[in-house]
């Protein structure tokens, strides 16, 4: 297997386990944004979205994030890894 094919792997893995913590931040941010709040208190608004909807609620969207996230990660990587090579970095 190419270093290409292993950094693409390697990429989308971490970037599927990363939305384990990035995708509450991810709802939050865009809640805050849909409905115009400037300084969003993160505990308070995680808090609250538990409350209201319980843990899953901070999960709302994460197979969409995983659509983009997952084989974004992975080009990235697989792209880095293959200008590295082309530039001798």
């Amino acid at each position: 297997m190419s270093e290409q094919h292993k950094s693409f792997f390697s990429g989308s893995i971490s970037g599927g386990l990363a939305l384990v913590i990035y995708n509450p931040i991810e709802l939050l941010k865009v809640r805050a944004q849909v409905n115009r709040v400037e300084n969003i208190k993160y505990g308070r608004a995680t808090m609250e979205l538990m409350r209201t909807e319980g843990f899953g609620g901070l999960y709302k969207g994460f197979g969409a994030l995983m659509l983009r996230d997952v084989p974004g990660w992975g080009v990235y990587f697989a792209t880095y890894e293959t200008l590295k090579s082309c530039f001798k970095i």
